[in-house]
């Protein structure tokens, strides 16, 4: 079994590959398919990413934690394999309903029916690969899953680079290249499964389930889940729809790349999320709070201030950031990116602190905070949207970032308390850490800018400019390790331990030679 350290290790490995190659793609993407193309194909992958997160209501997180905690039950598997099977009909049937009847009109408007069908797809095959990630994980296979996941992203960049040079990156084909990529990783995960689980998932299919045993205990903690999974989905809809039919697809571009770039950044820290979790729900199982106490407290400050330290430089270089990745047709999406730059670092609040809640079993407790939060939010989407003479801002993909970064800042912070007070630590600290770490991160990221105008000013060559303002700006910040490890969510424990393994391995190579 693979230990906590090394499939974090894997994880943040992959994702940091993810992240160099993910920047090429995002390059490439944008510029290929042009602000129209790109807003319709994330309105509608939104819109059906949204539709299975509804219909999963939580189930899945069950599934992960119980899974986790009894990690020979086939029959759960054989479960929710069935269960995964019902959910997607569904989301058939509503498309074909919304066909027939012509709906589709006007719940996507301005969409031709074929790529919502093909973006149903995409939905259905995202969903089963989030799925098999997470029995991976909880299996304790992450550090096979991740090779398979990093292979997965090498071919994924040679693919879309090839489709790019020879002219064949449309919407058409990118639905293709996704569906190519999911068979992929989804064989990969069934290998890897069938390898090392052997006997005990040979039946998953034909096995007969005991529906009597698991529909009670995922009624029991997914139903609390219900309202806020019903409120959650039409809200997220409602958001990308207000800003299409206000907006149009162009501004759905605008926001698309701003939000592109914070899902980037994210996935240094997202590594974490499911492992924390992991152990979280074991811990719980064994009443063991001091511990679920010690994994907060010791590693969420500290992705906090990883994600803070490329979020802070993304928003200070946000216009050179667009320039490479979207070209000029996205230059009126600065505001917006500067601004959901900073939306993935209270992500790590939040799913962290939303991890306690799932691990904890207090589901209800999490869906009525989440809920009233939630709620709070749709009347800004319409003000920041609206038109003048609609008594809105009229603001487009600008007004959406804001809203969605404010309600994120405000709403974790909420769940942070709460969760301050079931674990019993203390939540002022965790605040005065956030607004100190971002707020000596953005100093730091605007004296590197100004450092490399003054001294090298490097005029139209954008790419030295970014690399040379980032390279002064990891010097800044790893000053600011040595003098306040603390800024970062480290402790000078800590700073001790990694410059005597940084010694001991100089040492040992030294002997060698």
């Amino acid at each position: 079994m693979d230990t906590l350290r090394k499939r974090y290790f894997y994880k943040l490995s992959t994702n940091l590959v993810g992240f160099l190659l993910g920047l090429i793609t995002m390059g490439i993407v944008p510029k290929g398919l042009g602000p129209k193309a790109y807003g319709d194909f994330n309105f509608l992958t939104n819109f059906f990413t949204q539709v299975s997160g509804f219909l999963d209501m939580g189930t899945s997180t069950c599934f992960y934690t119980n899974l986790s905690r009894r990690q020979n039950d086939y029959g759960l598997v054989s479960f929710y394999f069935y269960f995964s099977v019902i959910l997607s009909a569904v989301m058939a049937l509503f498309v074909l309903g919304a066909h027939l009847s012509r709906a589709y009109q006007h719940i996507w408007p301005d969409q031709n029916i074929i790529y919502i069908y093909a973006a149903l797809l995409f939905g259905i095959l995202s969903w089963f690969v989030t799925i098999m990630t997470q029995m991976m994980d909880a299996w304790g296979l992450t550090t096979q899953s991740e090779v398979a996941r990093m292979i997965q992203r090498v071919v994924a960049t040679t693919l879309v680079l090839i489709l790019f040079v020879v002219g064949w990156l449309n919407l058409e084909n990118f639905f293709f290249y996704h569906y190519f990529l999911f068979f992929f990783l989804g064989g990969c995960f069934l290998f890897l499964i069938w390898r090392n689980k052997g006997s005990g998932v040979r039946n998953l299919v034909t096995r007969r389930v005991e529906l009597k045993k698991y529909i009670p205990e995922f009624y029991h903690y997914s139903h609390p889940i219900f309202v806020f999974s019903t409120i959650s989905f039409v809200v997220g809809i409602l958001d990308r729809w207000i800003l299409q039919l206000f907006g149009g697809s162009v501004e759905q571009g605008f926001y698309s790349l701003s939000f592109k770039i914070g899902e980037i950044i994210f996935m240094f820290t997202s590594a974490m999320t499911p492992l924390l979790m992991r152990e979280f729900s074991i811990s719980f199982a064994s009443n063991d709070n001091n511990q679920i106490r010690y994994n907060f407290n010791r590693y969420v400050p500290l992705l906090f201030s990883v994600t803070a330290y490329f979020t802070c430089f993304s928003a200070v270089r946000a216009d050179i950031l667009i320039e490479l990745l979207g070209g000029a047709e996205y230059k009126n999406a600065l505001a917006a990116v500067i601004i959901m730059s900073f939306y993935p670092i209270f992500q790590v609040y939040g799913q962290m602190t939303t991890s306690v809640f799932f691990a904890t079993d207090r589901t209800r407790q999490m869906r009525n905070i989440r809920v009233v939060i939630i709620l709070a939010g749709l009347p800004v989407t319409y003000f920041m949207l609206a038109p003048a003479e609609m008594m809105g801002l009229d603001a487009g993909a600008t007004g959406l970032a804001i809203k969605m970064v404010g309600v994120q800042f405000f709403g974790v912070n909420v769940l942070l308390y709460f969760v301050a007070r079931i674990l019993g630590f203390s939540f002022w600290s965790h605040i005065r850490h956030q607004i100190t770490c971002v707020g000596i991160l953005v100093v730091l990221a605007l004296a590197a800018v100004f450092a490399v105008d003054s001294l090298f000013g490097f005029g139209d060559r954008r790419i030295l400019d970014f690399v040379a303002s980032g390279f002064i700006y990891s010097l800044f910040t790893l000053m600011l390790l040595f003098i306040s490890p603390t800024v970062l969510g480290l402790k000078r424990d800590d700073l001790r331990m990694i410059i005597e393994v940084v010694k001991n391995r100089g040492g040992g190579r030294g002997a060698k030679r």
